[in-house]
């Protein structure tokens, strides 16, 4: 192959799509983009173009290669988002950014990817729905709950697939862990510490 032959070619992306300062990843040799905003601003989530505070397109893309399409997913992603790390397997994390009405976000959001759909938002929420923790031999759910614990290289070391009020960790080693609980609206992911 002849690097001076290149037959080079102009395509223009959809006018609709528009991104600023949105995660992007790759996965399946496929890229995402997502949360962000659809109008650009300054530090302080005011627009450059004077017409006030930037709302988070509280989306996803993926750019179809295959087809030149895009797929879009909303979701509660939110803005001011500079990258993902891949922790492993699929797995990302995106932590920060600014949600509605300028807001920092201190919460750190969990994209896992599933068989069916190459990606799922999970939230860290702030509501308790394991306890104690850090725990020493028995965790408790406030309702019974299907789950997978992970640990840090994200392999999946124990699960139920039948919603249960408690499982035993006591022969877990000391650390911490991802709990991966599904509730009726998908997937929380809670970091839980093993004493």
């Amino acid at each position: 192959s002849d690097p001076t032959q290149i037959s080079w070619s102009y395509q223009i992306p959809d006018a609709a799509i528009k991104g600023y300062r949105t995660a992007a990843v790759a996965y399946q040799n496929q890229p995402y983009w997502m949360g962000g905003s659809e109008n650009t601003y300054n530090y302080n989530g005011i627009a450059y173009d004077g017409s006030g505070g930037v709302p988070p397109a509280k989306r996803s893309l993926k750019y179809l290669s295959a087809s030149q399409s895009w797929d879009t997913a909303y979701s509660s992603l939110p803005m001011d988002l500079r990258n993902a790390a891949e922790i492993g397997n699929g797995v990302f994390i995106i932590a920060g950014g600014m949600t509605d009405n300028q807001k920092v976000s201190n919460k750190t959001l969990y994209l896992i990817s599933s068989e069916k759909t190459p990606y799922k938002t999970v939230s860290k929420e702030n509501k308790t729905l394991v306890f104690p923790n850090p725990a020493k031999d028995i965790i408790y759910f406030d309702k019974p709950y299907a789950f997978s614990l992970l640990n840090i290289q994200m392999q999946e070391i124990l699960h139920s697939s039948v919603p249960v009020n408690q499982t035993n960790v006591s022969s877990l080693p000391s650390g911490c862990y991802f709990l991966k609980i599904k509730t009726k609206n998908g997937f929380v992911v809670k970091k839980l510490f093993k004493q």
